[in-house]
């Protein structure tokens, strides 16, 4: 098989232009981290804005470079989501650096395909050797490690895939356990779920447990499910998230790599190659054939800030993360929601949820903040917070108080009902009224279910980001929103603190 491939008379610019409009690049991107906090937050743009700013057909002349860097300014920067503002607080940070900006430009710039040792023998071994590095950094137990000798354990470093998507993909039934009240999986509830689903003759086989949970960072409790991570067959965590490491860059270990491998093998001829006894060919351990050189940011991060920088990173990430709770908690009008664990800070305007909507609408609409910071960053962010929430109009709030509850009005409807068709179970006081300490169960169920669902709502729904909403909301009566009012606390907002 013979490809031909010539590039040297199509490259779209010459080696001179290269250079010159590579600094200019480089230049544009250093003043734009450096001047980021200048800028919204978030855009003002509404879905098809760019229609109208960029022709509908591809041009059929060559267009000059600089033109295209004018366009990137002009047309797309007014719809970009400043994720490395300082005061970008909305979900997991996006990891970003300049040693990781200028690996990827150099992993451009080889254009190879690590689907196999072969096809590029540098980005498989380096791979291997990160995944070495990263996990002695994390403490995993030697079977995890690709170098161990005589150890069938090792690394890669991919795409993320969730859950939900692996058991679609792997086409196996996937149950959510119901969390404690400090959101963790307890080993009490994974026993009844495994023993419930072989009395229906299910197979259970695979748990996932989560150290640092998407909504609230909560830890599952790993010694009442098996004994660590000695336990795990499998261990993934994403450096693009907290190691200043861009996107993407997710790491996943296994302690039988060719249990993993045997699942996976797809063999066609024209990618064998002379080496397959004594290399690894990452092609085997997951779904694309094509990879990039992920290892390399990997490689110029770490060396760039050494294990020792990473750490003080995070740790000052913690520390703010504690200031922004002692601010919050000082203030009578706000409540944390959950824990504050590493550098995550859940809270919500005490009232309704229609309250809580309208400060988060009104936050984001503003560009000012987007729930590196640094302590004049966090200062900025609960004063901002604070004074709009000040300007939220008065509403009527329903009590949410069990004290004020009158027993004697509860009815037959405020019954709790629980369980599957075939398991309901009705629980209620003398004469079919509920008691107070059955209402007061009812709320702990109620918000210990439904509050993992609407944790991240405010953060991820789109109509919380368009300014029409605000004038909308700030035009309605006082009436109608009291008519809207929830009764659940559970709505929130989220803020993460990060560089």
């Amino acid at each position: 098989m013979f490809f031909v491939f010539q590039t040297s008379s199509f490259t779209g610019m010459s080696h001179e232009e290269f250079r010159r409009y590579g600094r200019d690049t480089i230049d544009y991107v250093a003043d734009y981290m450096e001047n980021i906090h200048e800028r919204r937050v978030v855009p003002t743009v509404e879905p098809g804005y760019l229609k109208s700013l960029i022709p509908l057909e591809a041009p059929q002349k060559p267009e000059p470079y600089k033109a295209m860097l004018e366009d990137f300014e002009r047309v797309i920067m007014p719809g970009i989501t400043h994720w490395q503002h300082p005061r970008f607080h909305a979900y997991f940070p996006a990891g970003n650096s300049y040693p990781s900006i200028l690996a990827d430009l150099l992993c451009d710039m080889t254009g190879a395909m690590g689907f196999s040792w072969a096809a590029c023998p540098a980005m498989t071994e380096l791979e291997v050797i990160m995944m070495q590095w990263f996990g002695k950094m994390l403490g995993l137990p030697k079977e995890f490690l690709p170098l161990t000798e005589g150890g069938r354990g090792g690394g890669v470093i991919q795409a993320h895939s969730s859950v939900e998507k692996a058991c679609m993909i792997g086409m196996v039934k996937l149950r959510i356990l119901e969390t404690d009240s400090h959101f963790r999986l307890r080993g009490d509830t994974l026993r009844s779920a495994i023993q419930e689903d072989r009395n229906l003759g299910l197979i259970p086989f695979f748990v996932s447990t989560t150290l640092g949970t998407t909504s609230v960072c909560s830890f599952d409790v790993l010694s009442e499910i098996g004994p660590g991570i000695e336990y795990a067959s499998s261990f993934n965590t994403n450096p693009n998230k907290w190691m200043l490491v861009n996107f993407d860059c997710s790491t996943m270990w296994v302690k039988d790599r060719f249990k993993l491998t045997q699942a996976l093998v797809v063999d066609p001829l024209y990618l064998h190659h002379s080496w397959e006894e004594q290399s690894i060919d990452y092609r085997h351990w997951g779904i694309p054939l094509s990879r990039r050189f992920r290892a390399l940011k990997l490689w110029f991060v770490i060396r760039s800030y050494g294990v020792e920088g990473l750490q003080k990173y995070m740790r000052e990430h913690v520390r703010l993360a504690k200031k922004m709770e002692a601010l919050l908690s000082a203030d009578p009008m706000f409540e944390l929601v959950g824990d504050v664990i590493m550098g995550l800070v859940c809270f919500r305007m005490r009232g309704s949820d229609e309250r809580n909507k309208q400060l988060l609408t009104t936050l984001n609409s503003s560009g000012k903040i987007h729930m590196n910071a640094c302590d004049e960053d966090i200062d900025i962010a609960y004063n901002i917070i604070s004074t709009t929430a000040k300007q939220i109009s008065p509403l009527p709030v329903v009590d949410e108080s069990i004290d004020s509850v009158d027993e004697d009005s509860v009815s037959t409807t405020d019954r709790i009902i629980a369980g599957t068709d075939s398991d309901v179970r009705i629980t209620g006081g003398i004469d079919g009224q509920m008691t107070k300490e059955e209402l007061i169960a009812q709320k702990r169920d109620e918000n210990i279910a439904k509050k993992r669902s609407f944790l991240v709502r405010m953060v991820s729904d789109p109509k919380c980001y368009n300014p029409k909403i605000v004038r909308h909301l700030n035009m309605s009566n006082h009436r109608k929103m009291s008519q809207d009012v929830y009764r659940d606390r559970s709505l929130m907002s989220v803020i993460w603190v990060f560089p």
